[in-house]
């Protein structure tokens, strides 16, 4: 199992893996935690991405996460432009773990292209004044915040819901720890967040 196209290429003065899973004019965007690269452990982000392409013929465009504080946001943009110009028309979606939860809610929430967002156990605990400002700036379809009980930032979810918005989402995770370690739950967050 592999990605269709992969290569590195430099963002925010950091050099990153991209990977791509080919598909149609929905483009996912994934970023995983913090120093994880395209595959993560035992190949989970290849396999969310080979289920998300299956099930739903949807482009995923992954890439490793070095970033430190910057907004890698507008780069990715550019990448997934260039990809989609193929396409008369496309939407793009977003699914962020850990420190791309992170990513997602501080700087991608501001990019009127990305519809919908999935943020898993981002660390509320990290600048969540930026969390807050993301959710009240979010003018797309959904933004999902999605947390295991077992978390540590479980404890401050609430905090997502504070400013009532038709768009904001909070999913809890029962007896799930921060790595969502269960592979079949792991591969089930796109089926019901982003395409349900």
């Amino acid at each position: 199992m592999k990605y269709d196209q992969k290569f590195k290429y430099s963002i925010t003065n950091e050099e990153v893996d991209i990977g791509i899973i080919d598909g149609n004019n929905t483009i996912v965007l994934i970023i995983p935690g913090q120093n994880t690269g395209l595959y993560g452990y035992e190949d989970r982000y290849l396999k969310l991405s080979k289920h998300i392409n299956s099930k739903y013929g949807a482009t995923v465009i992954i890439s490793s996460n070095p970033y430190k504080n910057d907004n890698p946001i507008d780069e990715l943009i550019y990448i997934i432009k260039k990809y989609a110009e193929r396409f008369e028309d496309y939407k793009v979606y977003y699914f962020g773990f850990s420190k791309g939860a992170n990513i997602g809610s501080h700087f991608a929430a501001y990019n009127n292209q990305i519809k919908r967002l999935v943020l898993i156990n981002g660390p509320l605990m990290i600048n969540p004044h930026k969390t807050k400002e993301g959710i009240n700036n979010f003018k797309g379809e959904r933004m999902t915040f999605m947390f295991g009980s077992l978390d540590p930032s479980y404890k401050y979810a609430e905090l997502v819901t504070m400013e009532e918005k038709d768009n904001i989402r909070l999913m809890i995770l029962d007896n799930m720890n921060h790595n969502v370690e269960n592979e079949e739950v792991f591969l089930s967050l796109a089926d019901e967040t982003l395409f349900y």
